[in-house]
């Protein structure tokens, strides 16, 4: 059998530079500190007053809008 030239050939990634890599995780680490800030916050439990319901060491996160 000939082959009819319809082969798929796969599409090579563009290498992206550092600086584009960088711009990338700068825009993560904002958008992860702004709704940190803004929307909740995790919070720990570091003693027993809250025993009954919440052990020591549970985490939860508190909304900081009611």
């Amino acid at each position: 059998m000939s082959s009819s030239g319809n082969e798929i050939t796969a599409a090579k990634p563009k290498p992206t530079s550092w600086r584009s890599q960088a711009a990338q995780l700068a825009a993560i680490v904002a958008v992860v500190f702004v709704a940190k800030g803004a929307i909740a916050e995790p919070f720990y439990v570091p003693s027993g007053p809250m025993e009954p319901t919440l052990l020591i060491g549970d985490s939860l996160v508190a909304s900081k809008y009611p």
